[in-house]
């Protein structure tokens, strides 16, 4: 469960990228929970077929049922374009969340694809650092906050981009996207040099680095723990018989071992990363900055 509002961002305002499903939808409603208008940005308004438990309303819907009285709007923006993120960027920022993301099949690195490579390095990379770069020239020309503060980033990247995440978490045994995971180490690093660079400007920049989680994602990746939700459902109602069954005796097998490895002893949630997103982009987290922050069950601690 998401923590209980505390009001810690009100009359402020943030643009989410990533926003049409998943946590950038979970994170731009604990947003305007808080008291900040959002402006959600994402290529299309609607969650992904594969997603259908959220093709029902567009996050944009859910914001103003959730919160009518606050300001929110969509913004289509492909964020690997620097002529999308430059027309995304308005008058005026106080605060940047850099989630959109994307993954692919699991693959051993003599068997990637290069432009699938270059995409994930594109949405995933490219993206932060085009939205922080013409963000921080907004933020720049601002007027700082009474506190001195000009802004606060707070990118999505992941514990993949921390450490070597094994072949348990997969479906296959070829272990994690090489994409994926150098994407995300680039995002925790451009987080420390965006955060040393603009500190002197009180630009707050820090990463969230999820774990592996239970969240229904398209199934043209099968990472086991966070295809649980919807592996349940198909698995209630089909036959299982003959290698179907075997399938998934093995998917849980390897999800019990896999949430083993925390000490925690399991997974994590969707509500259990909004917290941090939400305390990262207020004004108790002013002494923080370039910090990527693990959320993860204790797994990189290890």
């Amino acid at each position: 469960m998401p923590p209980s509002p505390s009001g810690r961002l009100t009359n402020r305002t943030a643009i989410i990228t990533g926003t049409s499903s998943g946590l950038g939808r979970a994170i731009a409603l604990a947003y305007i929970r808080e008291g900040c208008s959002v402006a959600c940005a994402d290529i299309t308004p609607t969650a992904r077929p594969e997603s259908p438990h959220e093709v029902e309303y567009t996050t944009l819907e859910l914001l103003q049922r959730e919160a009518p009285e606050e300001r929110s709007i969509y913004v289509q923006c492909d964020v690997s374009c620097a002529e999308d993120v430059e027309k995304m960027v308005g008058k005026c920022v106080e605060r940047l969340v850099n989630n959109a993301g994307i993954t692919s099949k699991p693959a051993r690195l003599h068997e990637a694809d290069d432009d699938t490579f270059d995409k994930t390095m594109a949405v995933n990379a490219r993206s932060v650092f085009l939205c922080s770069k013409y963000v921080i020239r907004q933020m720049l020309k601002q007027e700082p906050h009474p506190s001195g503060d000009r802004g606060w980033i707070v990118n999505v990247a992941s514990i993949a981009g921390l450490v070597g995440v094994g072949t348990g978490a997969m479906l296959t045994r070829r272990g994690p996207p090489a994409d994926y995971a150098a994407s995300k180490g680039a995002v925790v690093q451009l987080t420390k040099t965006i955060a040393i660079g603009y500190a002197r400007d009180r630009i707050h920049c820090n990463a969230i680095c999820p774990g592996c989680k239970v969240s229904p994602i398209p199934l043209s990746y099968p990472l086991v723990v966070q295809n649980l939700n919807l592996l349940f459902l198909i698995r209630g109602a089909v036959v299982q018989t003959g290698l179907l069954a075997k399938a998934f005796e093995y998917i849980g097998d390897q999800t019990e071992a896999f949430a083993a490895r925390h000490p925690f002893r399991g997974l994590g949630e969707i509500g259990d990363i909004v917290g941090p997103a939400v305390f990262l982009a207020s004004e108790d987290a002013k002494w923080v900055t370039g910090v990527p922050l693990a959320v993860d069950g204790g797994y990189t601690a290890q």
